[in-house]
Parts: C-alpha cells; sequence; structure tokens
C-alpha cells in the first residue's frame, strides 16, 4: 500500500463462521439451506415478477453469439456464447 509501516486496520466478520471453502461443513450447509428455504418462503409471492422480469430480460439478449477473432501470435482466438 501507500504506507506499508502504518499500523493495521482491524475489521470485524460476524459472518466469518460461515466460511467453508471445502463445502463439507454439516452445520454451514444446513444453516444457509435453511436460509434459502425461509428466503422462498418469503418471497414466493414474486415468483410470477420474477420470470416475466427474466423473460424481458433474455428478450433483449442475443444468447447463441460469437464474438470477432483477434490474433495472439500464431493462433486466433474468439468467444462464443451458447444458449
Amino acid at each position: 500500500g501507500a504506507c506499508p509501516m502504518a499500523m493495521p486496520i482491524k475489521r470485524e466478520d460476524p459472518w466469518f463462521w460461515l466460511r467453508d471453502d471445502k463445502r463439507q461443513d454439516q452445520e454451514i450447509l444446513n444453516h444457509l439451506r435453511s436460509e434459502n428455504a425461509y428466503t422462498e418462503q418469503e418471497t414466493a409471492h414474486l415468483q410470477k415478477f420474477r420470470e416475466e422480469l427474466y423473460a424481458e430480460h433474455l428478450s433483449h439478449l442475443q444468447e447463441t453469439d460469437d464474438g470477432p477473432a483477434h490474433r495472439h501470435g500464431p493462433w486466433f482466438y474468439y468467444t462464443r456464447t451458447v444458449e
């Protein structure tokens, strides 16, 4: 950083206990599943709106597309999105 000898900044992270990089801790996974179920329950009345919004979003996109090729050394690279 700009001042490498400055005192470190201490930050509190109340959600650090949810960190599970290997996705194997059953306590954390069960907690997240219950949170997701609660969210689904509380937002169920928005399902039709979500579907309409998603359909409108897709109507403005070209889902299958090829980008122009560009050379990098002897090779050509391009991007492709597929529906």
